[in-house]
């Protein structure tokens, strides 16, 4: 407000009431109210901080206090780091280092010597387990790619296992004239705390090959 309301007259409660002067008062009401009261659309700056009811909002239309922004910032920054949120990443990518020999007719699991990212302690090199951390049970994309680094025939297969259980299975061409060509799996699986996802290679036919296994975890949300 511009300026402070000011009435041209003033009356004690015994005295009589002059029709004038109440309409005098009147007019000086009306006539502040329309130089000086405003409606606040959202343009115009404000000069102070608004102050409401020391209480959390309950419906959509109530906004909030400071206390209650710095709370929901916090919850998020801890389930950034716990992987709470879904689509927040995570999850893990492991990988090994393209020596590990796969010999025909025998199921190898992958040995991963390092990580790309690993955002809540999945794994520790060198080791061909991925493991579900404290706090990281929910539905998971899991994606294995094997990439032969040597010639080698048909007959490339892959799965992924938890648990030892195969819960996916794939494969990829090869061709023998030039480098194979990567065999690649996926799928989506519900993870509990403690699982521990292997990736698993078979080269079925043909002679044995270098390569290298890539398995990565993204966890999508809760169950």
């Amino acid at each position: 407000m511009a300026a402070n309301l000011v009435l041209p007259y003033t009356h004690t409660a015994t005295q009589p009431q002059d029709a004038s002067q109440f309409m005098a008062n009147l007019r000086a009401i009306i006539t502040w109210m329309n130089l000086n009261a405003q409606l606040l659309d959202g343009s115009k700056a404000m000069t102070g901080q608004l102050v409401g009811p020391a209480s959390d909002p309950t419906t959509t239309a109530q906004y909030m206090r400071k206390s209650y922004a710095d709370a929901l910032v916090t919850t998020e920054a801890s389930a950034r780091a716990t992987g709470d949120l879904a689509g927040v990443r995570f999850g893990c990518k492991v990988q090994g280092d393209g020596t590990q020999t796969f010999n025909t007719g025998a199921a190898t699991a992958c040995s991963f010597t390092s990580e790309t990212y690993d955002t809540n302690a999945f794994f520790s090199p060198t080791s061909t387990n991925v493991t579900v951390p404290s706090g990281g049970a929910g539905v998971y994309v899991i994606q294995g790619i094997i990439t032969p680094s040597s010639l080698n025939t048909n007959g490339f297969v892959i799965t992924i296992n938890v648990n030892g259980a195969v819960v996916a299975t794939g494969g990829g061409a090869t061709n023998n004239a030039e480098k194979s060509i990567c065999s690649a799996v996926f799928t989506t699986v519900q993870l509990a705390v403690g699982d521990v996802v292997t990736l698993i290679g078979t080269q079925s036919n043909g002679f044995g090959v270098f390569a290298t296994g890539t398995l990565v975890l993204q966890r999508l949300g809760d169950v």
